[in-house]
């Protein structure tokens, strides 16, 4: 996987962390402020994913945006939300989420027939091209390594889907940055031994 190019400003975290304050104490207009925050740093998150901003790119990328939010408006993700993290953490899962399904469905559409292809089709194309693998692949094989250590598939998480720079998942994470970096490091290798072994014995990861 290619590392993230992108990174949040100290800034934007810190309106996150006080929106998200506000809007847990009920504040007027908190709730969509932070919302509209979320929407930016999930459109720069998507970018880190797929590395381009082609044109096809982004017009998926805007779906997987407004599939995201809803996704965690549906969840009451600021009410469960306890503090920045997990915020952004269910964030993850949500793009992550949003992602597998409509791969699936690309799938299952494609074993169907005829199909009118969609900008969610290049995105997707893009990330198999950039990263060597299906998004499925990926998805799985997270799941895998959070079987093994928890933390390890949060660092990935953070640093591939937030674009978060190994400074910054530190401090999400409350660990040192040298710990990040072991953690994303030793994942890596995990994540890669585990796709290749599902190719190798022409299964799914899953």
């Amino acid at each position: 996987m290619n590392q993230s190019r992108l990174t949040r400003s100290d800034s934007s975290e810190n309106s996150v962390t006080y929106l998200l304050d506000l809007a847990r104490a009920n504040v007027p207009n908190a709730r969509e402020d932070l919302f509209s925050v979320l929407v930016g740093e999930l459109r720069r998150c998507g970018v880190s994913v797929m590395q381009n901003e082609r044109n096809g790119h982004t017009l998926g990328l805007s779906g997987v945006v407004n599939e995201v939010v809803l996704k965690l408006l549906r969840e009451n993700a600021i009410e469960s939300a306890e503090n920045r993290r997990h915020l952004y953490s269910s964030a993850n899962r949500a793009m992550r989420q949003v992602l597998v399904d409509h791969a699936r469905k690309r799938d299952s559409s494609k074993r169907g027939g005829d199909r009118k292809r969609e900008p969610w089709d290049t995105l997707l194309e893009g990330f198999v091209s950039e990263n060597g693998c299906e998004f499925e692949d990926l998805h799985e094989a997270l799941n895998q390594l959070n079987e093994e250590s928890p933390r390890q598939r949060e660092v990935v998480e953070h640093r591939f889907f937030s674009g978060a720079s190994i400074q910054e998942t530190a401090q999400m994470l409350g660990v040192s940055p040298a710990t990040v970096e072991r953690d994303w490091r030793l994942a890596r290798i995990k994540l890669h031994a585990i796709i290749r072994k599902a190719r190798k014995g022409g299964e799914s990861v899953g």
